[in-house]
């Protein structure tokens, strides 16, 4: 019997056991987006604080975020990934970032 790949319920067990084999990779991303978020939300309580925080995440945001889709790519392909794949994007940071930049702001066109 051979398992049909269109289902939902396949993709939903396939992302599951992803997700257990990689659970020490994947917490410790959650746990990186919960920490930026409370010294985000510390922040706003102190002045000129909020606008430093601004600028290292416009400039360092584009290649996390990269950094963090190739790792959870090489996780969907059953490629080994380590934690350095976080850093892989900044090899190429003007290419990162410059594409990111234009991606949003076409996004931020078409909503508007």
């Amino acid at each position: 019997m051979q398992r049909n790949e269109a289902t939902v319920g396949y993709w939903l067990i396939q992302g599951w056991s992803v997700y257990r084999s990689n659970l020490k990779g994947l917490f410790i991303g959650t746990t990186f987006v919960f920490v930026a978020s409370w010294i985000r939300w510390l922040l706003d309580f102190l002045p000129y604080t909020k606008l430093i925080y601004h600028i290292f995440w416009v400039i360092a945001g584009p290649p996390l975020l990269t950094g963090y889709a190739f790792y959870c790519l090489n996780l969907v392909r059953g490629h080994p990934s380590t934690y350095k794949e976080f850093l892989t994007a900044f090899r190429r940071f003007v290419v990162v970032w410059c594409g990111l930049q234009i991606s949003f702001s076409a996004l931020l066109v078409c909503v508007v």
